[in-house]
């Protein structure tokens, strides 16, 4: 690795310095160092500081902690997550209660019990600010002493939780809510697929079946709430791989599968931050760190537009959340049942992307979240992943009296600090998440050399004045392809067919791999690399790459 130290004005080479050896192109560990430093993710041990401030011993529940928490191990509390998730920050009940209204918990890991305010475990958190999630591995911001063991919601297990409970009536109405730490006992982690099977089989009766079936029931009434007063539905595209033995080569590349759970939890998740929000902005109007999505930008869906318009007849009102929405709804092609999915990844694009302030000099009507359609929104679900949410918990446990505010969460402009190095930490995970799809996605597609990557589907998804970008929906993946090289430009959304092909560069890791248009190419073209390079679409178009809204649960 070398360090850019200068490039003079008149030079056209940088001057720099070598700083050490990463390992070898193409080696799955040297490219996940290198994913993690172009995106400048710490991805150093913790220091000796840092585990210095762990729990000592065995962790046990002690009598004090009784008395100052509800205690509700009794109630039949799971949880429900990815298959394999370790750091399980959230888990829910549900029961009947006061004849036959329903009380739903939304139990988040008490992470605040261990990290303590400006200690060098906290100065780290705070810095690194979120986990980062890689295809192979994962990037805590926390110790795995936490993340997996004493903060994580296991089963089985005494935790700790900071806890919301909700009271809905016959007709689900929230009636009422209470806010407090409790103690938990988890009867399941259960993996998203299992958790649906229960809630399907009419004859399971077990405790923890009745339960998810409620909380089903009530988070689809909340889902068809949202969806009136117009919650965005859109779509990005997820992808999970299964590797060798050795847990190098990807040997299977498949979308990552969701069920009706997923938006279940979803839902709850949703709600559970909603009044987070709420309760934390009431108590703390100057000082609250909360999260909004503005509405996009003057001329956003332009180029999208006037395609749907030759397309369809069709175009994207972007008035209102709502008027979005349902204009989406109507993107139908009947003979491509995937169209309406890629015009919701390509919306997902011409959004804004969302963003942690502090409530301090924004006005109230401009806290308004556009993708969720919420007048306010925070997070607080996910505070063994992200920092944003251990602010929100402290913010929480003073706005109800368990602790006095500290000196850190009344200073407006050390907030307005916090908040921007979360945005920036946030977006770099995403990037660096991407990129490591990217780079997964490029070693199962070496699994075909020597034989021939089958030709797939792909969609023009934008112009430049030099380029055509093509998805490929197989892989996720998109190709610039130079328009010198087309004897005839595509229209965008036009489906095409793209072949896929490898040159070797020297020695067998530096493969590069090609997108090429059947049918459009000139004799002797080339055709496009596989990954597009931010840079060269940021100075094509003045715009980011991506700008993904994501579930923001």
């Amino acid at each position: 690795m070398v360090v850019v130290d200068d490039w003079a004005q008149h030079s056209s080479f940088p001057t720099g310095h070598y700083v050490e050896i990463l390992g070898e192109i193409g080696d799955k560990d040297t490219e996940a160092v290198v994913i993690l430093l172009e995106h400048d993710i710490p991805h150093y041990d913790f220091s000796e500081a840092v585990y210095d401030c762990l729990p000592k011993g065995e962790w046990k529940v002690t009598e004090d902690e009784v008395e100052r928490r509800l205690d509700i191990r009794d109630l039949c509390v799971v949880s429900v997550d990815p298959l394999g998730c370790r750091d399980i920050d959230d888990a829910l009940h549900c029961r009947t209660i006061n004849g036959n209204h329903l009380e739903v918990g939304v139990h988040i890991a008490d992470v605040t019990h261990f990290l303590h305010e400006k200690t060098p475990m906290d100065e780290e958190a705070s810095k690194r600010s979120t986990s980062v999630y890689l295809v192979d591995r994962r990037i805590n911001m926390l110790p795995q002493l936490l993340t997996e063991n004493l903060c994580s919601l296991v089963e089985g297990e005494d935790r700790f939780a900071f806890s919301i409970l909700f009271e809905f009536d016959e007709s689900l109405q929230l009636v009422n809510s209470w806010f407090g730490k409790t103690i938990i006992k988890s009867r399941g982690a259960l993996y998203y697929g299992d958790a649906q099977k229960m809630i399907d089989n009419p004859e399971d009766t077990s405790d923890i079946a009745v339960s998810l079936r409620n909380l089903m029931r009530i988070s689809k009434h909340f889902k068809s709430q949202r969806e009136k007063d117009g919650a965005l539905f859109l779509a990005s595209q997820e992808f999970k791989f299964k590797v060798d033995n050795a847990h190098v080569n990807p040997t299977d590349m498949q979308v990552y599968q969701t069920f009706e759970a997923n938006s279940m939890i979803e839902e709850w998740m949703l709600y559970a931050n909603t009044a987070a929000a709420r309760k934390v902005y009431e108590s703390y109007p100057r000082w609250a760190l909360l999260r909004r999505h503005q509405r996009p930008g003057e001329g956003a869906f332009d180029a999208l537009n006037e395609a749907l318009e030759k397309k369809l007849k069709l175009r994207l009102d972007d008035t209102s959340s709502l008027s979005l929405n349902n204009s989406l709804n109507k993107c139908i092609d009947p003979e491509d049942p995937y169209f309406n999915t890629l015009i919701r990844i390509l919306t997902t694009r011409c959004l804004r992307q969302a963003q942690y302030f502090c409530s301090n000099d924004i006005p109230k009507e401009e806290f308004y979240h556009f993708g969720l359609a919420m007048p306010i929104y925070t997070h607080f679900t996910s505070p063994i992943r992200r920092y944003a949410d251990v602010v929100v918990h402290r913010q929480l446990a003073a706005a109800i009296g368990l602790t006095k505010v500290s000196d850190a969460l009344m200073d407006v402009a050390g907030m307005e600090a916090i908040a921007d190095n979360i945005n920036y930490r946030h977006e770099q995970a995403q990037r660096a998440g991407r990129d490591s799809q990217n780079l997964f996605t490029g070693f199962y597609l070496r699994n075909f050399d020597g034989g021939s990557i089958p030709d797939e589907d792909g969609y023009v998804v934008r112009h430049s004045e030099t380029h055509v970008f093509v998805l490929v929906p197989k892989y996720g993946q998109e190709s610039k392809i130079p328009k010198d090289e087309l004897s005839s430009v595509p229209e965008l959304l036009q489906k095409v067919k793209v072949e896929i092909k490898f040159v070797k560069q020297g020695d067998v890791m530096r493969t590069k791999l090609l997108f090429s248009l059947k049918g459009l190419m000139k004799a002797g073209a080339e055709g496009g690399s596989l990954d597009v390079e931010e840079e060269d679409y940021k100075a094509e178009s003045g715009e980011p790459e991506e700008k993904k809204f994501k579930p923001e649960a």
